[in-house]
């Protein structure tokens, strides 16, 4: 690796995580032929490229949760983001409602959509992106969101149609 300079795609993991996948960073580190001495000394003496390392091995592990990611959801009070690659687009259901007292982070929330979905304090948008998929999915990631099975995708797909 000779270059200093990285721009990261996504975001540097942290502690905890470098310390999950402490034998696929091994692993990274040898093949850029860097044992375990010369990664002590590095950190000592050069943290620029200790930080450009990091920062591309988070991005490769972020580039792989991502390939494989197919359903995310994000729940906010009043503010349902659901999200499915599918074909290499991804479709998404925005749900919002206007009634101040439904809180859609709860079960109560999401029975209350279900049994609202057509009326008017339910507003719903749908829309679908075929270009930087993983960057779409790593911001809501990043703003909350969870990697699902596409459970509740699935069941408002059937409400809506």
């Amino acid at each position: 690796m000779s270059g200093l300079f990285f721009c990261m795609k996504y975001s540097r993991l942290s502690k905890e995580q470098f310390e999950e996948l402490h034998f696929e960073f091994s692993q990274f580190l040898a093949s850029h032929s860097i044992d375990a001495a010369q990664w002590k000394q590095l950190k000592h003496e050069n943290s620029k490229k200790v930080d450009s390392l990091l920062d591309i091995f988070s991005d490769i592990v972020w580039e792989k949760v991502l390939s494989k990611t197919v359903y995310v959801e994000y729940y906010a009070p009043q503010k349902v983001v659901l999200l499915d690659r599918a074909n290499h687009v991804l479709k998404a259901v925005i749900i919002t409602t206007t009634n101040q007292e439904v809180d859609f982070e709860t079960q109560g929330g999401l029975e209350w959509l279900e049994k609202n979905m057509h009326s008017d304090q339910v507003e719903m948008a749908l829309g679908d992106k075929s270009k930087d998929i993983h960057a779409e999915l790593f911001e809501w990631i990043a703003r909350g969101g969870q990697i699902t099975d596409g459970k509740l995708f699935k069941r408002i797909q059937t409400l809506i149609s």
